[in-house]
């Protein structure tokens, strides 16, 4: 197995000898985690499809024209019920995340991961419903557009960097904590626009970290080998939360 740092003896003068450290795919290739890694990849990108598919659904089937300003926008049965029990989803949001880790203890891991990414993508359908009738479609386009530039720029230097992220971690919770708590301040006191602005850009930063952080983490720790729907569900929910967090900046707070 190969270290990313440690000390040997210099055969020649018995001077200690510290390998450099090396880049996290480098790292993974040579403890044999290259088939792990593309399982992790294979079973974020399934998540991905069931959330798409399943907010697809929402847009889809029998409904009503309904007045939005100067246009005539068509609302399914399905959605309008899901603006109507924003509440309900919420619920079952939780419900199915803490379930799938249940099932992760279970030898179930799989059913989780499916459970959790359609609830997920029934949960998001309202934002992203009401982004698309007060922006515009091209909004939430843009949004994914940028969403998979800087997931996909942040994954790229994590495998290439020789910096092991894993110092990000307590950083990142503390400043998560301190992003939830200031947004629940601001939605049920403040209300500033602005704040809600500026927390959308904090987000970005903090869930951009938890890029770098977990797939550092995911490459360079042996106990995360093996844990592929766990390991996916990290990239998943970062994911999402870069997605929010964009259409909230593009979409200039279109749903407030």
């Amino acid at each position: 197995m190969v270290e990313e740092r440690g000390s040997t003896m210099n055969n020649f003068n018995g001077t200690p000898y510290v390998q450099e450290p090396q880049p996290g795919a480098y790292v993974a290739a040579a403890r044999g985690a290259l088939p792990f890694i593309q399982k992790v990849y294979t079973a974020f990108l399934l998540g991905i499809l069931i959330s798409v598919g399943a907010g697809a659904a929402m847009f889809m089937g029998p409904g009503a024209s309904v007045p939005v300003g100067d246009r005539t926008v068509h609302v399914t049965y399905a959605m309008a019920w899901a603006m109507q029990n924003h509440v309900v989803l919420i619920v079952a949001f939780f419900v199915t995340f803490f379930l799938s880790m249940f099932l992760r203890r279970n030898n179930l891991a799989w059913l989780g991961l499916v459970l959790f990414t359609a609830v997920t993508g029934v949960f998001l359908a309202p934002t992203v419903f009401m982004y698309t009738v007060q922006s515009g479609p091209g909004t939430v386009g843009l949004a994914g557009a940028l969403t998979v530039l800087v997931f996909g720029a942040l994954t790229v230097y994590a495998f290439v960097s020789k910096v092991d992220f894993n110092f990000l971690g307590a950083g990142l919770f503390i400043a998560l904590i301190g992003l939830i708590i200031g947004g629940l301040l601001n939605a049920f006191f403040f209300k500033s626009p602005f704040t809600h602005y500026l927390f959308a850009w904090g987000t970005v930063f903090i869930f951009g970290g938890y890029v770098l952080y977990d797939t550092s983490n995911m490459l360079r720790d042996p106990r995360r080998y093996g844990d592929v729907v766990g390991c996916a569900l990290d990239l998943y929910l970062n994911a999402i939360n870069l997605f929010l967090a964009i259409l909230r900046i593009v979409g200039g707070g279109g749903r407030d």
